[in-house]
């Protein structure tokens, strides 16, 4: 380094001022050199640290304190390079003696001129002697460059050490691939953050998307992975794999090779089900990385586990809803359904399509307190096939649901028939009637219905056109059950048509004239209300109108006596009614009785252990008591056969939740017992009324008809009397109180 010297005066010459500008540019030289000396040299030491703490992080990882004490280290051996380097230099400049010696060491026979220039220049000496000593310092210096003078070899080793070392850096660059080289290089320089060492190989999973997945069962799973950085060779021991355990315990993995897709960064594994089975923990590792570990869980596919069904019979049938857990429905057309199916999973939505109609679904509601559950609400109208599709909260669907079937029964239309005269039970015209333009038609009959009457009305025509004004029997109030909803299953009928005070449909009062014929028949209609009442009847019949007859008295008796016999016939159809009304009201209460009271019901509501799974515990009562209610409808559904007599239902036996219900068929229901021949029966059984050589009802054909002897006892006279319908050891109609009445036994358990 060069030593430093206070300058002096001189008084320049012009070999003077040539010699003391070679002698700056020397020490020019040298300052430069000095500067670039100090520059290469920092520059070699952070290089170097640089190259050894991506070797040495790359390997050890190194914390993040070491990292910053590291470079704090670095700042200072810089600091203190460059204060004892170029320090001395800054603060007094270059000595032009170590200038002048460098230069006389390139000159051969020197002597000593340069410094003795130096030495004298400034000094008093005689102006020969300054002259001969500048000119003598200048010819040596024009015999040398001051650049050979000053070389710069020094700098030329610094700088090969500094291109030494960026060698190394590059090939660590290309070793390490420039994502890691970066990462090592922010990591030695840029310490204050806690950055991880990149690694040569990138693995990221595209499927399943987040790396986890659950799959239904039987299902194969397939693992993408993309590759950033060096894609590791086939066959190699860093070749992409998958790495796959059961359970997170066990430390040995089943490898699974990756294999190449059309995309040269995107790699895939297929895994059947035999695989997958129960589920796996998984990760992909290949060159220097290998992903987290996730897993993939396996469960069953979407599909529904239980229903939970709720009917609501329409109000003429007065049975009180009842909980089902079968689908598969055989219930009264008109009923309305709430269906609850719950699934496996937490559903979305759904939707419920009758087959044939996929343009009228039912969508699905969610039901409070039960993701799984969906809720669907529809009315039976006529047979059907159902499915329920529905989407799970993930996006899963059912596939291929199972079909359901509703079976919509039919309540069938009243049974009607003529019971008297014993004419009407003649075949064709054979049961044709002749009566007096001023005579009188007397008509006995009944009326049965599975469910109740509403309405008798006994219709006529004249001729093939002229209508006749209907007469009703009775008004709708005899039909209804006394404090209790629904109307009675059976009439009896009993009434008289004076003819010559027939009227039209517009009230003009017609007047017969002999030859006519007017046609009638007997209507009931029942008491359904979905979607109109069924209307029964019979056959039309034929009345052929003779010569008036002008005999008062004689219509006076007929009078009095078809009116006494009307009389007799409501009076028994009013205690009919009254037993109807009694017998409900007594199974009412058997049935309250038995399930506790409605005090019970409200407790069963409030209790929250009641509920599992959208079903109270009351459903366990539910299925037995739908078993009751199968047996009551298997009739309906034996009637669901065509035929000119459709067989009657079972009156009412129990009620559910307190209204009736209609009889198990091992009950007696009305009007005898279903061993009985039923009406409409066999015909190689007995027509209704007893055989031909029984007396008819009322009595001996030989008795007098309808309105005959005031003397004779009217039906339902004498109990020692044969009783309607045969033999007193039959039952009789309505039924002896040791039969079971209608709608059925007390003793009989309830629904």
């Amino acid at each position: 380094m060069a030593t430093v010297q206070e300058p002096t005066r001189t008084t320049p010459t012009r070999h003077g001022q040539y010699v003391r500008a070679q002698i700056r540019r020397a020490m020019m030289r040298v300052r430069m050199l000095d500067f670039a000396t100090a520059a290469l040299g920092l520059l070699i030491g952070v290089l170097a640290y640089g190259l050894v703490m991506i070797l040495l992080d790359r390997w050890l990882h190194f914390s993040q304190i070491f990292r910053q004490l590291s470079l704090v280290g670095l700042v200072i051996a810089g600091a203190a390079y460059l204060w004892f380097t170029l320090g001395r230099t800054l603060r007094y400049g270059v000595n032009p003696y170590y200038a002048a010696l460098h230069i006389e060491q390139m000159i051969p026979d020197a002597k000593n001129s340069l410094i003795n220039w130096l030495d004298l220049h400034d000094e008093s000496i005689p102006p020969a002697v300054r002259t001969a000593l500048e000119k003598r310092a200048a010819i040596d210096l024009e015999e040398t460059d001051v650049q050979e003078a000053i070389p710069g070899t020094y700098v030329v080793w610094m700088g090969a050490g500094v291109v030494a070392i960026g060698v190394g850096l590059l090939i660590a660059l290309a070793m390490m691939r420039p994502g890691q080289f970066m990462s090592l290089i922010n990591r030695a320089f840029a310490p204050f953050d806690n950055s991880v060492v990149e690694k040569q190989t990138n693995l990221e999973i595209l499927t399943p998307e987040g790396g986890n997945a659950t799959v239904p069962v039987n299902q194969s799973v397939t693992i993408t992975a993309h590759v950033n950085g060096r894609i590791p060779k086939p066959g190699k021991a860093d070749s992409l794999r998958l790495l796959l355990r059961r359970t997170q315990e066990d430390a040995n993995y089943e490898p699974h090779p990756l294999e190449p897709t059309s995309d040269p960064r995107e790699f895939i594994v297929q895994l059947p089900p035999s695989h997958v089975q129960n589920g796996f923990f998984y990760k992909v590792a290949g060159g220097d990385d290998e992903t987290p570990e996730f897993r993939i869980q396996v469960r069953s596919s979407p599909l529904l586990t239980h229903f939970d069904i709720r009917l609501k019979y329409r109000p003429y049938l007065n049975w009180r809803p009842v909980t089902l857990a079968e689908p598969n429905l055989e219930q009264m057309r008109g009923t309305e359904v709430t269906l609850r199916a719950f699934a496996n999973r937490a559903v979305r939505d759904g939707k419920l399509l009758f087959d044939g109609d996929p343009d009228h679904p039912v969508f699905g509601q969610s039901v409070p307190d039960h993701a799984n559950a969906l809720e669907f609400k529809f009315v039976i109208d006529k047979d059907a096939k159902y499915r329920i599709w529905f989407h799970t909260t993930d996006g899963e669907s059912n596939n291929e649901p199972l079909p359901y079937t509703i079976k919509a029964l039919v309540d069938q239309k009243p049974q009607v028939e003529f019971t008297k005269p014993e004419e009407l039970k003649l075949p064709g015209d054979q049961s044709d009637l002749r009566i007096p333009a001023n005579g009188m038609l007397k008509l006995e009959g009944i009326a049965r219905d599975d469910f109740g009457i509403r309405k008798v009305t006994l219709k006529m025509r004249l001729g093939q056109r002229q209508k006749v004004t209907p007469k009703p029997y009775r008004d709708e109030k005899a039909y209804r059950l006394i404090d209790m909803p629904g109307f009675v299953r059976q009439i009896e009928y009993a009434d008289f048509v004076e003819l010559e005070k027939l009227t039209d449909d517009a009230g003009n009062q017609l007047h017969l004239q002999t030859g006519d014929l007017l046609y009638y028949w007997l209507e009931a209609e029942d008491a359904c209300d979905y979607t109109a009442p069924n209307v029964g009847k019979t056959r039309e019949y034929k009345v052929i109108i003779t010569d008036p007859k002008k005999d008062d008295q004689e219509k006076d008796e007929r009078n009095k006596a078809a009116q006494d016999r009307k009389k007799d016939v409501e009076k028994k159809n009013d205690e009919n009614r009254e037993k109807e009304s009694n017998d409900a009201k007594q199974k009412e209460q058997e049935q309250k009785d038995k399930n506790g009271g409605e005090q019970n019901d409200k407790n069963e509501k409030k209790d929250p252990d009641q509920k599992q799974d959208g079903n109270d515990k009351s459903k366990d009562e539910g299925p037995k008591k739908n078993e009751k209610i199968d047996e009551l409808l298997n009739q309906l559904r034996k009637d669901q056969q065509p035929n000119d007599k459709p067989q009657p239902m079972p009156p009412p036996k129990e009620k559910q939740d307190g209204q009736p219900m209609p009889m198990e068929p091992k009950d007696k229901p009305m009007p005898g017992d279903p061993k009985d021949k039923p009406m409409g029966g066999d015909p190689k059984d007995k027509p209704m009324g007893g055989d031909p050589k029984d007396k008819p009802m009322g009595g001996d054909p030989k008795d007098k008809p309808v309105g005959g002897d005031p003397k004779d006892k009217p039906m339902g006279g004498d109990p020692k009397d044969k009783p309607m319908g045969g033999d007193p050891k039959d039952k009789p109609m309505p039924g002896d109180p040791k039969d079971k009445p209608m709608p059925g036994d007390p003793k009989d358990k309830p629904m």
